[in-house]
């Protein structure tokens, strides 16, 4: 905290001093030819001189450490932080070879995948196929069943029909020719029989 305080107090002499120096350079040329009178003693130039050392020099002194300290915490910092971009860097290279891998191998996936579906597409439309042949052929078998079955059923309708007409005809020319009587008997006996 003092040597912060001695910094800036001399610091501010330093700053303070400047303007004076630069006016004391700043002399018209007449004042220059009587500054030289004033001034001219060698006595006084090695003053100032020695004045100049002894503010930068203590200058220097108070400020060494602190900016020793300084210059060293910036410089790990910037180590630190160089040293942060090189691992990022190379963790980037890293991901983008992955992420680079990873699409060459999703490009034969796809490739994959492809193959894989178009096979499964072609395997569906034969079992497709294969099913719906099935389902033709039980149709047709099953069609064929039932129309051999209504044709016995119409066979049998017609052939109990043409028995009917037949039975029909028969009696008829039969009540024609067999009287009451003989009717009689014969459904007696055939009753009987049975």
């Amino acid at each position: 905290m003092i040597r912060n305080f001695c910094a800036t107090l001399l610091l501010g002499l330093v700053l303070g001093i400047g303007p004076v120096w630069a006016q004391e350079g700043a002399v018209a040329p007449e004042a220059e030819v009587a500054s030289e009178e004033d001034h001219g003693s060698i006595l006084d130039v090695i003053f100032r001189w020695l004045n100049f050392l002894v503010l930068f020099g203590g200058l220097g002194y108070l400020l060494r450490k602190p900016a020793s300290e300084f210059f060293e915490a910036r410089r790990q910092a910037i180590q630190d932080g160089l040293g942060r971009a090189q691992k990022a860097q190379e963790e980037s290279g890293q991901k983008l070879a992955d992420i680079e891998s990873r699409l060459a191998q999703l490009s034969v996936e796809i490739a994959k995948l492809q193959e894989d579906a178009k096979a499964v597409a072609e395997a569906e439309h034969e079992r497709i196929m294969a099913d719906g042949s099935l389902e033709v052929d039980r149709a047709m078998q099953q069609s064929t069943v039932e129309i051999e079955r209504l044709a016995r059923g119409f066979e049998l309708e017609i052939r109990s029909h043409v028995a009917d007409l037949v039975i029909k005809g028969a009696t008829e020319r039969l009540q024609g020719q067999i009287s009451e009587k003989a009717q009689r008997h014969i459904v007696h006996r055939v009753v009987s029989e049975i």
